[in-house]
């Protein structure tokens, strides 16, 4: 179980209206569950570098009904010939993701599962932040760290 490996628990709520750093970290292992309400539109930014130029976003539109994973502007390109835009439609309503980064594995669970988006990822010592930006619309959650699983002997 995932909670079992759950460290440090972090809530966040706010309003979406300018970047906003959720968590800087000194290593990529967390779980961040966030919920957007009905009519959210923005980009959740994962793995940022401290410059934020470099990450693997998340862009959503619960208007639209459209959600776009994009990594072609991050860390170090490993395979030239897969796809780094990856587009799914989801329903007009509340959004909520369930994402799951460990080191280089990211999983994304939209909308309970409904979706879900695996990539692996590569990314720069420097690339360990989390920014959600976006227009005017509420969001909460939670975010842990994530203790690394020990093997029993």
């Amino acid at each position: 179980e995932t909670k079992e490996l759950r460290g440090n628990k972090q809530q966040i709520q706010g309003n979406l209206t300018e970047k906003k750093l959720l968590l800087s970290t000194t290593k990529n292992s967390y779980e961040l569950n966030l919920q957007l309400e009905q009519g959210a539109k923005g980009t959740l930014s994962l793995l940022t570098d401290q410059q934020m130029n470099s990450a693997l976003t998340l862009s959503f539109n619960t208007k639209n009904g459209t959600i776009t994973v994009n990594r072609e502007n991050y860390g170090v390109d490993f395979e030239r010939e897969s796809e780094n835009q990856r587009s799914f439609s989801i329903p007009q309503d509340a959004l909520s993701l369930q994402v799951f980064v460990d080191r280089s594995v990211i999983e994304i669970f939209i909308n309970d599962g409904q979706k879900v988006v695996t990539a692996r990822v590569f990314p720069k010592n420097d690339q360990t932040g989390i920014i959600l930006e976006g227009e005017n619309s509420l969001f909460s959650g939670n975010i842990w760290t994530l203790r690394s699983m020990k093997s029993e002997e």
